[in-house]
């Protein structure tokens, strides 16, 4: 269970540039949930999500994961309870070491620091089998540098990291902004296939309102600080884009020019059928999603 309790976080407090990120956020989401949250820009989403990476600290309230009080604790001390993915394919990896090197830093995340061997032939095999399911050759170019890597293959080795200790929170920070749909279909996929697989509480933040509404289990719109909407289950599945903007227009907060909250053409990404944020299985196969 992560939940927030009541939080709010003031950057530059008592100063002329002083901004409320987040205004007195209260937010439960159970284990193996998956929760989109969609928002203009400033609405407090990526706030949201550095406050549970730990990366900022509340400025009043507490976040807890299964009821251990961590709002103290600094990110590098959740990093074996919490793994993020970044907007930037450039960000979750280092591009001067090996693909293999990434993968056993990402092992290592979160434990104690010891002398050992990093990579074991037990290490390798199991990088290989954890690449493999890509479907993109990694598997076999461990020794390659991540700096060789196309931004596609790069955030798909993201995701591979980021599951290799079977995290209790995953956060997906705008994770596919700067992929071309093809690549993002890729991707998507892949999370929709670590959250099933890992069983985590997963956080997406994203602009596509297309995404928000066939993904997940729960979809949050933020504003100002505040979660203004909150909608699951069947009102989600009914939801439409329109129907969202209108909910969100008809708050009466900062979003009322619809033209904002359009994000283009839908563009077909598919999702597998019959897990976790994806659609139900079907008699004439999978689904398509759009994006």
């Amino acid at each position: 269970m992560l939940e927030l309790d009541h939080v709010t976080l003031v950057h530059n407090p008592g100063t002329i540039t002083e901004v409320t990120a987040l205004r007195d956020l209260s937010l439960r989401v159970p284990r193996g949930q998956m929760v989109t949250i969609v928002g203009t820009n400033g609405a407090g989403k990526s706030s949201l999500v550095r406050s549970v990476a730990g990366e900022e600290r509340p400025s009043r309230g507490r976040v807890l994961f299964d009821g251990d009080d961590v709002t103290r604790t600094p990110d590098h001390r959740r990093a074996g309870r919490v793994a993020r993915v970044f907007d930037d394919p450039h960000a979750g990896t280092l591009p001067e070491l090996s693909i293999e090197d990434n993968l056993a830093l990402a092992l290592a995340r979160g434990r104690r620091r010891r002398l050992r061997f990093a990579l074991t032939a037990a290490r390798r095999a199991e990088m290989r089998e954890r690449l493999a399911v890509l479907g993109l050759g990694l598997e076999d170019r461990l020794g390659d540098p991540v700096s060789l890597l196309s931004a596609g293959q790069r955030q798909s080795l993201t995701l591979v990291m980021a599951g290799l200790r079977d995290p209790e929170v995953l956060l997906l920070d705008e994770h596919l902004a700067a992929l071309d749909p093809g690549t993002q279909r890729t991707v998507l996929g892949l999370t929709v296939d670590l959250v099933e697989r890992v069983g985590c509480t997963a956080i997406m933040v994203t602009h596509n309102m297309e995404h928000a509404l066939e993904l997940g289990d729960r979809l949050l719109v933020m504003s100002r600080g505040r979660i203004i909407t909150d909608v699951s289950g069947a009102e989600k599945r009914a939801m439409t884009v329109p129907a969202l903007i209108d909910r969100i227009t008809g708050a009466g907060d900062v979003v009322s020019d619809r033209s904002v909250l359009g994000d283009g053409p839908a563009r077909p990404v598919r999702v597998p059928a019959g897990v976790a944020g994806g659609p139900p299985p079907a008699a004439d196969g999978p689904r398509e999603a759009a994006a």
